[in-house]
């Protein structure tokens, strides 16, 4: 139970947002990005709705209907600081009860650490080359198709779908966040993505890939669970559009950003400037 407890301690700390103790306009917040949520659930065919005789056939199997609950935050709030008021923009996440979970599978999902995200910003700076960054949409329902049946059990409340029956199980066709290889199989997907690219994974930082010719690095890029960053040389923009096709990724930015809680302002010079500002004040 100890992501349980990790999600009561991350709300003490007021890092995510509890609904049923949230004001009226809170709520009203919540209940839209909680239909956008639910709406990525279809868009990528991550379930399918399970009831009647086929759940009832899956249960006698031995299947155990896992609970789901959702995470929210709001994305707006570390730029809340004295004196400067932000709009609310508020995320739901629909998570399965993993911790409840008995299994033995391998779980470890690489990401890339501070090191290897430097190394990129100094590639980056050394050659005047502008620095990027994306993330990758519903990234875990993009990853390997599942070869196990994970059943669950609807969220307190259900969920924001009329044509939802009240007792209807989701029987999940790819990775789920919260489950014990949710991370596993998204990471496997996308390394195999970028290798097929033609990009070549660093021996030493986990996560972090190149690409050269004759010695001479072209491009670099790393990965953090689903948040991408990269930089690369005008004549090797054709590799990262290659490894771009496999997924569906989000909105590029460029030069100015905020990523894995680090604010990232690049100079017209090149130069790159890292800090953690708005946490620190916070």
């Amino acid at each position: 139970r100890t992501k349980y407890q990790s999600k009561k301690q991350r709300e003490a700390a007021g890092k995510t947002l509890n609904f049923n103790k949230s004001s009226p306009d809170v709520q009203a917040g919540l209940l839209e990005s909680r239909k956008k949520e639910w709406d990525k659930w279809k868009q990528f065919n991550a379930a399918k709705i399970v009831s009647g005789k086929e759940l009832q056939e899956l249960l006698a199997e031995g299947h155990v209907a896992l609970p789901m609950q959702w995470i929210e935050t709001d994305k707006n709030a570390h730029k809340r600081t004295p004196g400067v008021v932000v709009e609310p923009l508020y995320k739901s996440r629909l998570v399965a009860r993993g911790d409840l979970e008995d299994t033995n599978l391998r779980s470890d999902s690489p990401t890339c650490d501070v090191e290897g995200q430097n190394l990129i910003f100094s590639f980056a700076a050394c050659h005047g080359l502008k620095i990027r960054s994306a993330d990758i949409t519903n990234a875990y329902f993009q990853g390997q198709e599942l070869d196990r049946i994970l059943l669950f059990k609807q969220p307190p409340g259900g969920l924001p779908d009329p044509e939802l029956a009240p007792d209807a199980h989701l029987l999940a066709r790819v990775p789920i966040y919260g489950t014990r290889d949710a991370g596993r199989g998204f990471w496997k997907a996308l390394r195999n993505s970028l290798l097929e690219s033609g990009l070549q994974e660093n021996r030493m930082v986990r996560a972090l890939y190149s690409y050269q010719e004759g010695g001479d690095v072209k491009a670099m890029i790393c990965s953090h669970v689903d948040d991408i960053l990269w930089a690369c040389k005008p004549e090797a923009e054709w590799i990262i559009e290659k490894a771009k096709k496999s997924f569906v990724w989000g909105k590029e930015e460029i030069g100015n950003f905020r990523y894995c809680g680090k604010d990232i302002k690049q100079d017209d010079d090149g130069t790159i400037h890292v800090n953690c500002k708005d946490t620190t004040l916070r």
